[in-house]
């Protein structure tokens, strides 16, 4: 093992947007190293299937010319939870 006291920080900012309740489409910036965008769309309600592409340009750009990634999420909701609703005068039920 190599111990090193290097610290390095790094941000990542997010942003996508949903299209109808269907269709996703975002981007990415990562500090100093890379930028990236991401396609996807909802084919049925649980499963949805997206497309990114992450070009890197810090340190590993000559090696690398980006990575490509293909999702496929299958979404399992779990037991809905039963509300108890009490009647009562102070909240004109």
């Amino acid at each position: 093992f190599v111990r090193s006291i290097d610290f390095i920080a790094q941000a990542e900012v997010n942003i996508a947007l949903t299209w109808n309740k269907r269709i996703i489409a975002g981007i990415l910036y990562r500090s100093n190293d890379a930028a990236g965008a991401m396609l996807g769309v909802h084919i049925t309600k649980g499963l949805m299937v997206s497309y990114a592409y992450d070009n890197n340009f810090g340190k590993l750009s000559p090696y690398q010319t980006g990575s490509h990634e293909v999702q496929l999420i299958y979404r399992i909701d779990g037991p809905k939870e039963k509300r108890i609703f009490y009647k009562s005068p102070r909240y004109l039920n």
